[in-house]
């Protein structure tokens, strides 16, 4: 289902709404807010806006660069998180900056340093243990959107050098990409084995 693109957001409405949301200033400090293009379902090229850590700004700038020229993978938007009042898990939507914890533990998100983004979450759900963490959204390899092991999309991320969650052993988080040197560089924070 399309998503009407919310107008970009500025500088300023970018901090505001971090700090009106607690974020530490710390992390604050640390991210970006990026302009990217990304394709549509109905094959035309959009600008969105995604949060990213600082670092990792010119990745998912070339990341999204590469996956709207190079492939014909859609996606349905790409907007930050609080854009959803931080709901965006119940969107099709590639999030990246989300200050949360991993669902039903005490560890920080990769999210929360900017070091992580979901692509098409609805259409790549998480598997743990088997089964799907949103039962009522099976997963289809074959759907147009959704990832899996051959994918463009898997390909370039691996190719600029982050880690995807279908390549863990105890679940299977395909929407999931994520970049654990950030975390750990800034905050010592250890890659969780999965």
């Amino acid at each position: 289902q399309a998503i009407t693109p919310p107008s970009p957001m500025t500088s300023a409405q970018f901090f505001n709404s971090l700090k009106s949301a607690k974020v530490p200033l710390e992390i604050i400090d640390q991210l970006a807010l990026v302009n990217v293009d990304f394709r549509g379902f109905n094959d035309l090229i959009y600008q969105g806006q995604t949060i990213v850590h600082k670092d990792l700004a010119h990745s998912i700038k070339r990341l999204f660069e590469r996956i709207s020229e190079g492939t014909d993978f859609p996606v349905t938007g790409v907007f930050p998180s609080i854009r959803f009042n931080w709901k965006a898990s119940r969107y099709n939507v590639c999030e990246a900056f989300d200050w949360r914890f991993v669902e039903n533990t005490k560890e920080i998100s990769d999210h929360a340093f900017g070091a992580a983004i979901d692509i098409n979450r609805l259409l790549n759900p998480w598997v743990r243990k088997g089964k799907l963490n949103t039962p009522n959204r099976p997963y289809n390899p074959r759907k147009r959107g959704a990832l899996h092991a051959n994918s463009k999309v898997v390909r370039i991320f691996k190719e600029e050098g982050w880690k995807w969650g279908g390549d863990w052993k105890i679940s299977k988080d395909r929407m999931h990409f994520y970049r654990p040197e950030i975390p750990h560089k800034y905050y010592g924070k250890i890659e969780a084995k999965e």
